[in-house]
């Protein structure tokens, strides 16, 4: 490629170029002027706001940029817009956050490459983007260096990473090598060509199932869950909200596109693995976030429960699964678990940053309005209408009964019924408990104003979806119809 092409090739990713661009004035800013963090944040805020802008210019005409290597179509453009409002949403609840003013440039850059992630059309841009980003998020997991817990889930988050990487690198040298090329489409054609011809070799089956693997772990499902927990106990709360939003709905989006492209010559071997995982999933995360106390570890359980419940309905790897699926997903990563992460977050106090299921009842008397939405949140989480949850599970539930997937639905409804257990009991040591707070001294926790306004909006998105909710299910089915 010539520099000409180049350039006329990056005006169609103008959102992530203002995104870099921005980071590096961010940096500058901080570097040199060393003013209060907040103006970085707010630089930074206001520079994803004008890139959302650039995001709706027109595509181009044949979707393909830089070599093939970048798919940019209608699809990838709402995957990348909802990247950058669950970041944005992030950012917004960082704002006023004493930390290092380097952690919300690297938030941005690691935005910019998940965008550009989502976007990829062949295996080593997948790879370098998806590094780029969790090489970021490595350094922001360990940014509390008063932290003995954020350096220890920064270890494990890099060491099994790093492992994740290799049986992704070395799936796709093995897939690549059969089929002659990094790129999606030669790989779905050569994957055409082995079923019409019958004969499938086993080490692509297997290099398909490696290549798996590694977005399992970034899903952090069984048996790849084991260090969500520990990061979202570990990192500072902010960084939670981002990894438990922004990069979940990358890393789906970017599944939903390889389920009709890499994975294409493996539908039935594939089908048959994401029930299993779905399933232990659901009650794997379900089951330990009962038995939780510490409510950001809950929260991490929840994670994994909800993700298996949206990969059981894209089991069915039917285009209204698969949408249903989608759905839920944001539902529950913009609109339940960032406010709720977020209140979790600004209640822990500073001496153990956690917040236990015995310090809700205080908590209580001292940030009534942080508690209240909490259970208004958690109500959302257990699947009860008329909130988006119930909504979100509703769908899944019924895609599963109409492709006849009669034991995959029972056991959906079992783990649902299991995951109302945590948010429920929440719910009890806040309003219910009968511990004995008279000798305490209560904690009041400053919440901002912009954050008050912003958990409000949410918490009003939580309720009235009920009204919009088969639309969003046929807004995805149709773009997922016409573009994938």
């Amino acid at each position: 490629m010539d520099i000409n092409q180049i350039i006329s090739d990056a005006q169609f990713i103008t959102s992530e170029v203002i995104l870099l661009s921005i980071s590096i004035i961010g940096l500058l800013y901080g570097l040199f002027v060393k003013e209060k963090i907040i103006h970085v944040q707010i630089i930074l805020v206001v520079g994803m706001i004008i890139s959302g802008f650039y995001l709706f210019s027109p595509l181009p005409h044949d979707g393909l940029l830089f070599n093939q290597s970048i798919e940019l179509n209608e699809t990838t453009r709402v995957f990348r817009f909802l990247i950058l409002v669950a970041s944005i949403i992030s950012m917004i609840f960082m704002l006023g956050q004493k930390t290092h003013f380097e952690i919300p440039v690297l938030i941005t850059i690691s935005t910019a490459a998940l965008m550009l992630m989502v976007s990829s059309n062949d295996l080593m841009t997948m790879y370098l983007t998806m590094e780029l980003s969790a090489i970021a998020m490595y350094i922001c997991v360990a940014s509390d260096l008063t932290s003995y817990k954020a350096t220890e889930a920064s270890l494990k988050y890099f060491i099994l990473g790093s492992i994740a990487s290799c049986i992704f690198l070395l799936g796709s040298s093995t897939i690549s090598g059969f089929a002659g090329s990094f790129s999606f489409e030669v790989i779905g054609r050569y994957s055409i060509d082995l079923l019409e011809g019958d004969m499938m070799p086993i080490l692509m089956v297997f290099s398909s199932i490696m290549i798996m693997a590694a977005f399992f772990f970034k899903m952090a499902v069984v048996p790849f869950h084991t260090w969500i927990a520990d990061i979202y106990n570990g990192a500072p709360w902010y960084i939670s909200l981002f990894l438990g939003s922004a990069s979940k709905i990358a890393i789906i989006g970017l599944f939903i596109r390889c389920i009709f492209s890499l994975f294409d010559n493996v539908q039935v071997q594939i089908q048959h693995i994401l029930m299993l995982i779905s399933v232990l999933s659901m009650f794997v995360g379900s089951i330990a976030a009962i038995i939780q106390k510490d409510l950001k570890r809950i929260l991490a359980y929840s994670s994994i429960g909800n993700m298996g419940f949206a990969l059981a309905a894209i089991s069915t790897t039917s285009l209204n699964g698969i949408s249903s699926g989608f759905v839920y997903i944001i539902l529950y990563s913009i609109i339940m678990f960032i406010p709720a992460f977020a209140i979790i977050g600004s209640l822990a106090t500073s001496e153990s940053g956690s917040v236990l299921l015995t310090d809700l009842k205080k908590l209580n008397i001292s940030n009534p309005y942080k508690t209240a939405t909490l259970a208004f949140l958690m109500l959302s989480i257990a699947g009860l209408p008329p909130f988006a949850g119930f909504f979100g599970k509703f769908y899944m539930l019924m895609q599963l009964i109409s492709h006849d997937m009669i034991v995959l639905s029972t056991l959906f409804v079992i783990a649902a019924v299991l995951s109302s257990f945590y948010c429920i009991k929440i719910v009890k040591n806040i309003y219910f408990s009968t511990y004995d707070v008279s000798s305490i001294d209560c904690i009041k926790c400053y919440i901002s104003p912009h954050s008050i306004i912003l958990l409000s909006i949410l918490c009003i998105l939580n309720v009235i979806y009920c009204a919009y909710s088969s639309q969003t299910i046929n807004f995805f089915l149709e773009l997922f119809s016409n573009q994938i």
